[in-house]
């Protein structure tokens, strides 16, 4: 009997160290899809709300602010704005821009969206599910998404408004 409560005690014992060791597993051996999400703060959730408002009304802009006539139909206005993306990523992509996201990261596809989503954007983005070698490699930050300039990290904002006043792109 005395036996059989020793067991029992060395059983539970490494349960206990077990469990203890898999709660302190460090930072650095998470997978890298887990580490690359974005996490925010829940204090900051107001905060982050307020400013993707804020950019969205700024995207709702007339397309034509010189005061020229602007296109009249849906598709018009589609190909319209599909040559001013194309134009504008161009010179992003000239002046070193890479933007590093994750298609499941939901501030990637915002991001995306921002710019005419993921097509418009395919020349300077790098997709961090199928180029994880790359991101790991290039990327400065855990989190994506990541903008760089030339190769050093851009904090400055997500908006093409931010992208064009950083480069000297038109948008």
């Amino acid at each position: 009997m005395k036996d059989i409560i020793i067991i029992i005690g060395i059983v539970l014992l490494a349960a206990g160290w077990a469990w203890l060791s898999f709660k302190s597993v460090p930072e650095e051996v998470l997978p890298e899809e887990i580490l690359l999400e974005e996490k925010l703060p829940v204090e900051n959730i107001e905060e982050v709300t307020e400013k993707v408002a804020e950019e969205t009304v700024e995207e709702n802009k007339p397309v034509n602010e010189e005061g020229t006539e602007e296109p009249t139909t849906e598709t018009e206005k589609e190909t319209e704005t599909e040559k001013e993306s194309t134009t504008f990523v161009q010179c992003l992509a000239n002046e070193g821009v890479v933007i590093y996201g994750m298609r499941n990261c939901p501030a990637c596809q915002r991001l995306a969206e921002n710019f005419g989503g993921y097509d418009a954007i395919s020349l300077i983005y790098v997709e961090c599910n199928d180029e994880w070698e790359r991101c790991r490699d290039e990327k400065e930050t855990r989190y994506v998404p990541e903008i760089q300039i030339m190769g050093e990290f851009f904090e400055d904002g997500r908006t093409p408004q931010d992208l064009s006043w950083a480069t000297g792109c038109a948008i």
